[in-house]
């Protein structure tokens, strides 16, 4: 295990989150992909090499922020969480989450990730609005989306092609 000191990007109460490096593509990691958690995801690698490859993908992209979810106990991987800024003045996020950890299931991990970066984009950049795609399947996820503050989206925000997926967006401007 590494520890994560200096490098995170926004702490929580119980966790930071840290930008993933090609160190970060573990085989726990690639675990993750080919478990239940990452029944819904759009990327899922086989092999670390693959894996390694998405995470520099990410890194080069100045729209992107690729962040692993580490506890702040023990410093433990437990999963990560994409931001996209899918327009020029960044005023529009997408999201991506995999709590690939299953002891950190359903205790309230993506809420409080995904509230804290909605504050920090609002902030740091003037985001308006994070959407999402989820697959209609996956109704757990979209009852936390929901509570969150979520609602489905009809405009055609973001690229999400998939037959089963929809688009979820949460407009936190007005939280402020």
């Amino acid at each position: 295990m590494h520890k994560h000191k200096d490098a995170f990007l926004l702490e929580t109460e119980r966790f930071k989150l840290v930008e993933l490096e090609k160190k970060d593509a573990s085989d726990r990691y690639l675990s993750w992909l080919s478990s239940k958690a990452g029944e819904f995801l759009s990327f899922k690698a086989c092999e670390k090499e693959s894996l390694e490859n998405y995470i520099r993908s990410q890194r080069v992209n100045e729209n992107v922020l690729l962040l692993g979810i580490y506890t702040l106990l023990d410093d433990e991987h437990i999963g990560n969480i994409k931001f996209e800024f899918i327009d020029k003045a960044k005023k529009i996020v997408e999201m991506g989450i995999l709590i690939g950890e299953q002891s950190h299931q359903g205790v309230g991990v993506a809420s409080e990730v995904i509230k804290a970066f909605a504050e920090y984009s609002l902030v740091n950049y003037g985001s308006e609005l994070m959407v999402l795609g989820v697959s209609k399947h996956n109704t757990h996820a979209i009852a936390v989306y929901k509570k969150i503050g979520f609602d489905y989206e009809y405009r055609p925000l973001s690229a999400i092609d998939s037959e089963d997926g929809i688009l979820m967006s949460w407009s936190f401007k007005s939280e402020k």
